[in-house]
C-alpha cells in the first residue's frame, strides 16, 4: 500500500513538474496577423505622425499641456500631461511586452517625477501595415517567434494635389509574448521605436 501511495506522489508532483515547465499554445495564425497588425500600426502612428497629437487621440481622457514642457536641447522638447507614466505603461502594455515596451516608452514618453510627459515633434511620410500572412516557426516557452509578409500603404499628395495611395509589398520577423491579458508585440523589425531625433 506503501508503494503504490509513493508510485501516485511521484506520479502526481511529476505531472506538476510539467505542467509548470509547459508554455501556453500558440495563438492562431489569424490572431497573430492581428495582434501584428494592430500593435504595428500604433508604432507606425507615433512615428509618422507628432506623438503628442497621436497620444491625444488615442489614450482616453488624456490632457496636453503645451504650456507646460521639459526640454533636453531643440529637438527633445515634452509637452506634460494630466496622465501618470504608469497609467500609460498600463494603456501601451496591452500592445506592447518587454524591451520593446520599454523602448517605445523612452521614444515617445518621459517619466517626469511620474507625471507622464509626450514628445513633441516628430513625423514622417504617412504609411500603415494591413493584410499580414504569419507563420510560426519557433516557440521559446511563452514567446512565439514568426514570419510575416504584408501591405505597406503609403500614404500621399502629388504635385496637383490629388491624394494617393501606394501599396508595396513587405517582409519581416517579429516575436508574441504571453502576458496576463493574451498576446503583446514583444519583438519586431518592422518600425521598431528608434529616436531618430536623438542628439
Amino acid at each position: 500500500m506503501k508503494k503504490i501511495a509513493a508510485i501516485f506522489l511521484v506520479t502526481m508532483l511529476f505531472f506538476a513538474f510539467l505542467v509548470s515547465c509547459g508554455s501556453s499554445p500558440a495563438p492562431s495564425n489569424e490572431e497573430a496577423a492581428d495582434i501584428f497588425e494592430n500593435s504595428t500600426n500604433v508604432l507606425v502612428d507615433y512615428f509618422v505622425g507628432e506623438p503628442y497629437w497621436v497620444a491625444e487621440n488615442d489614450i482616453e481622457d488624456l490632457e496636453i499641456y503645451e504650456d507646460q514642457t521639459v526640454e533636453f536641447g531643440e529637438w527633445m522638447v515634452y509637452y506634460k500631461t494630466n496622465y501618470t507614466y504608469e497609467q500609460a505603461v498600463d494603456k501601451y502594455s496591452e500592445y506592447f511586452a518587454g524591451q520593446l515596451l520599454d523602448d517605445f516608452m523612452s521614444v515617445y514618453f518621459y517619466n517626469d517625477d511620474g507625471t507622464l510627459c509626450v514628445k513633441a515633434y516628430g513625423g514622417a511620410s504617412g504609411f500603415q501595415v494591413d493584410d499580414a500572412v504569419v507563420t510560426l516557426v519557433s516557440q521559446d516557452g511563452d514567446i512565439y517567434n514568426y514570419e510575416v509578409t504584408f501591405s505597406f500603404l503609403y500614404y500621399g499628395t502629388d504635385d496637383n494635389g490629388n491624394d494617393f495611395v501606394d501599396i508595396v509589398q513587405g517582409e519581416g520577423t517579429f516575436s508574441l509574448q504571453k502576458t496576463s491579458d493574451g498576446y503583446s508585440l514583444s519583438d519586431t523589425d518592422v518600425c521598431y521605436p528608434v529616436d531618430y531625433q536623438a542628439e
